[in-house]
């Protein structure tokens, strides 16, 4: 009877053991798959950032290359204009030149 009994508390306890151990392992899993999917979603959000990052950079950077590209056209407008002026005010000085001789001579 006695064999029996302790057989039969060994037996419970064993059961008792294999379920707890059934148990904890089905734990184990579950959160070593909530632990993946986090990782996954932080992959993910990681990497959208990187390629929002990128596009604004890119973009900034054709914003700057386009302000380069009109502040060289406007920079080379603006000396065209100079050098027209410059001509415009020689060929002022030559005619008023000419003029001023021209009247000494008909003076």
């Amino acid at each position: 009877e006695n064999n029996t009994k302790a057989t039969t508390a060994s037996t419970e306890v064993t059961t008792t053991s294999m379920e707890n151990n059934t148990k904890a392992t089905a734990a184990s899993t579950e959160a070593t798959s909530a632990g993946a999917n986090a990782s996954t979603t932080i992959t993910k959000v990681t990497t959208a950032g990187t390629e929002n990052n990128t596009k604004a950079t890119t973009a900034s950077t054709e914003v700057t290359t386009t302000s380069m590209e009109n502040n060289t056209k406007a920079t080379a407008a603006s000396t065209e204009a100079t050098s027209a002026g410059a001509n415009a005010s020689t060929t002022i000085t030559k005619v008023t030149t000419a003029g001023t001789e021209n009247n000494t001579k008909a003076t």
